[in-house]
């Protein structure tokens, strides 16, 4: 009997493992584990884990919506968009009553612009659901984004019917009214927003806007602040009633606006990193360099605030602190793409543009996905004045990212440098559809319409963005480029004052204004009015470069050696400061000082290739031409094509290094490269002097003489050619014009030594042509 009990027990429990594994086999059962852990992991965050958790739900219930949706959703979050699209068919396929998965899908379409897709797939879960609040929202929406307004207002008005209780519907509906500019419909309804839930920001926001355009401050301020007190954690409203207080010139209401969200927030990292950007965005760098530091000195391994601060020391020239928080980042991501952005753009900064460029062509390389590296590419060719290989980098960039706005601007801006107005324009109008508010393409527009003549249309679009924002600097400086344009001298005077008002520092506004006292013949003003600056806007570097450039031009070397030196005490790093110091001490006969400051220059600035033509011209006057040959190759050996680096060092090899041959190799290279420069034209034809081609000699001197009819050692040259040819009478013509003009000591006396020789000649035997000598 004990025997049996004990076999009856085993059957039983036989049975239950049975259907245990019957149970596990189950597809059913499986999907629902695999599903229910999927979620688990998606409320953790963990979205890869959840994806392979919802994905195997789907491989062992191919035909379950629920487990091909989830999986969309996983994939979703990590960015997987055409893997999620997919499986979201599968999920209306499937099941083509499954709203959830035609409203995801209409979304995505309207996300990517497809805005007919995204309606026909709202238009669907209105067919299962007529009164679906989300799928009206859409469609409201999609018909916003095409500007049909009377349609999109019809769904909003139905959105407020199905529940009056969210806030959305009001404020999208005024967010039509603002496009109408019907601005009384638009407080209205957004009013009702705030009333119906006092805690949906954007009511706040968009009625404050609204208030903003019908230029009444005070109700702007009064709507933000009253979003603040029913709002007392959220930034976004201390963000843009700190930029409505700037824009009021109310600066000093900013820091306890501030405080006060520090405080509501608990000092929190996430806050601390908001107004850091505010701070930044608005042009305070010392601000923003201390908000992020205090935070950063909470959280040092924090890498989104170590990047920010990176972002301000870069904005503040402050290259070592910058280096310094960048190469922790590289030590602990090597291959981390934006801190090898970073390191070329520093890389740049310092001067080593070739080591820039190559930084950046391998990053293009390695992420060639990634728009931002093509960008910076683009700048980094512009600067260095290769404008095609620029213009490939930005468009590689727009087809990274068709969006990105910077990279049109950017473009136009290198079109209008070479004076291709209507093209820039073009690009200026592509900037604009994307955003039609970006003020550098408002810029880029009216610079462009200057270009192509249309001044009138340029003043007409800058007064209307003068009307919005009365002190934008950047606007009252372009607007007197154009009224200087129609030689309105008074008005573009009275524009750049305005910006330099607005903005002490504002470098472009006082350069221009510069150029209208030069335009209008009154140089005494300008150094006086570069000094009243430099009072009103003390420690700034650019304004002493300025201040350098002028005193020198006008001959005053002790005046301008301190401008300089100031501009070199307030940025160590200006290569206009040292190349003008270099300048400044050669004139005053201190070449050694001289040769010192461009030495200096070269090591910040190791791709400025000014700085070699200058330090080896110097070397060249002290006598050490070996150390001036060198100078002249390391300038090759970055850029071999630079002309004034082959021209000088032609010129060296003619005069002190004794190789003809590769004098005029250098010389034709040079001649290539610029044909119509007078000093490289004159230095050929006189290596082809040395080398005894007498006619093709004389082929490069008559178009320089003729062009530059003013310099004495021109005018040498080609009198020493034409005695050489025999042509006594325009030989001696062309020297007797040399010693009038002044020519150095040496040459002075070869001029007159053949000027004798020719008279000389020519009293005794009129009628023969002395012989040339060799």
């Amino acid at each position: 009997m004990r025997a049996k009990k004990i076999n009856l027990y085993f059957a039983f429990c036989c049975l239950l493992i049975l259907s245990a594994i019957g149970c596990s086999r189950d597809p059913k059962v499986r999907r629902a584990r695999f599903i229910d852990s999927g979620q688990k992991y998606m409320a953790k965050s963990q979205y890869e884990a959840a994806s392979i958790q919802f994905r195997r739900a789907a491989q062992v219930d191919p035909a379950s919506a629920e487990a091909h949706y989830n999986l969309a959703l996983s994939l979703g979050r990590l960015g997987r968009w055409q893997e999620s699209y997919r499986e979201l068919q599968a999920t209306t396929h499937i099941d083509p009553k499954n709203v959830a998965g035609h409203l995801a899908i209409a979304e995505m379409l309207a996300g990517t612009k497809q805005f007919d897709a995204a309606r026909h797939e709202a238009d669907l879960v209105l067919q299962i659901e007529p009164d679906n609040y989300d799928a009206h929202l859409l469609v409201g929406n999609t018909w916003l984004a095409q500007q049909q307004y009377k349609s999109a207002i019809e769904e909003f008005d139905t959105c407020q019917r199905l529940k009056p209780d969210k806030g959305i519907g009001f404020v999208q509906a005024g967010a039509v009214y603002l496009r109408e500019e019907s601005y009384n419909d638009a407080a209205r309804v957004l009013n009702q927003a705030i009333e119906v839930d006092p805690t949906f920001v954007p009511g706040y926001v968009y009625l404050a806007e609204t208030q903003r355009l019908q230029k009444n401050p005070d109700a702007e301020i009064a709507t933000l602040l009253n979003g603040i007190q029913h709002n007392p954690k959220q930034s976004t409203l201390y963000v843009i009633t700190a930029e409505a207080y700037l824009k009021l010139g109310d600066n000093e209401k900013i820091g306890p606006l501030f405080e006060q969200l520090r405080a509501q927030t608990s000092d929190s990292l996430a806050v601390l990193t908001v107004v850091g950007d505010f701070y930044f965005r608005a042009g305070d760098g010392e601000h923003a360099k201390q908000i992020f530091s205090e935070a950063l000195s909470r959280d040092p391994k924090n890498d989104v605030v170590k990047r920010r601060l990176i972002e301000v020391a870069l904005n503040q020239q402050d290259w070592d602190y910058a280096e310094k928080l960048n190469d922790e980042l590289l030590a602990q991501k090597p291959k981390d793409v934006e801190a090898r952005l970073f390191e070329a753009r520093l890389q740049f900064a310092r001067g080593a543009r070739a080591k820039a460029i190559a930084s950046l062509q391998r990053l293009v390389h390695d992420s060639p996905e990634l728009p931002l590296p093509h960008f910076y590419l683009g700048l980094a060719y512009a600067d260095q004045g290769q404008s095609a290989q620029a213009v490939s980098a930005f468009n590689d960039a727009l087809q990274k990212d068709p969006d990105f706005i910077w990279a049109y601007v950017d473009l136009g801006q290198l079109y209008l440098q070479q004076g291709s107005g209507k093209l820039a324009l073009n690009f200026a109008d592509q900037a604009l559809k994307r955003n039609a508010a970006f003020l550098p393409a408002r810029l880029l527009e009216a610079t462009a319409l200057i270009q192509t003549g249309d001044t009138d249309t340029a003043v007409q679009k800058l007064r209307t963005l003068l009307a919005g924002d009365s002190s934008n600097s950047a606007v009252l400086e372009k607007l007197g480029v154009a009224l200087a344009t129609k030689k309105d001298y008074k008005g573009a005077e009275d524009e750049f004052e305005a910006a330099l008002v607005s903005d002490p520092k504002f470098a472009p506004a006082l350069v221009d204004l510069l150029r209208v006292y030069a335009v209008q013949k009154h140089p005494e003003r300008m150094i006086a009015r570069v000094q009243l600056q430099n009072q009103r806007a003390p420690g700034q570097s650019k304004f002493y470069e300025i201040l350098g450039d002028l005193e020198f031009s006008n001959k005053r070397l002790d005046a301008a050696a301190d401008a300089y030196s100031t501009a070199a005490k307030l940025n160590a790093n200006s290569a206009v400061a040292w190349m003008g110091l270099s300048r400044t001490h050669a004139a005053e006969g201190k070449l050694s000082d001289g040769i010192s400051d461009a030495r200096k220059l070269l090591d910040l600035h190791p791709d400025y290739m000014v700085g070699y033509v200058q330090l080896g011209q110097l070397l060249e006057q002290s006598g050490d031409f070996s150390n001036a040959e060198q100078t002249y190759q390391r300038a090759l050996e970055r850029n071999d094509d630079y002309a004034p680096a082959l021209n000088n060092l032609a010129w060296l090899y003619c005069e002190h290094g004794g190789n003809l041959d590769m004098a005029l190799s250098l010389g034709q290279k040079a001649k290539s490269k610029f044909p119509v420069d007078p000093s490289i034209s004159d230095t050929l034809g006189w290596i082809e002097y040395r080398k005894g081609l007498y006619d093709s000699a004389a082929s490069s001197l008559k178009d320089v003489v003729d062009h530059v009819p003013q310099n004495g050692l021109y005018q040498y040259h080609y009198g020493m050619i034409l005695w050489k040819l025999q042509r006594a009478q325009d030989a001696r013509q062309a020297l007797q014009r040399a010693l009038q003009l002044s020519v150095p000591a040496p040459q002075a006396d070869e001029a007159k030594s053949v000027l004798a020789e020719l008279s000389s000649s020519s009293s005794s035997k009129p009628d023969q042509l002395p012989l040339a000598r060799n």
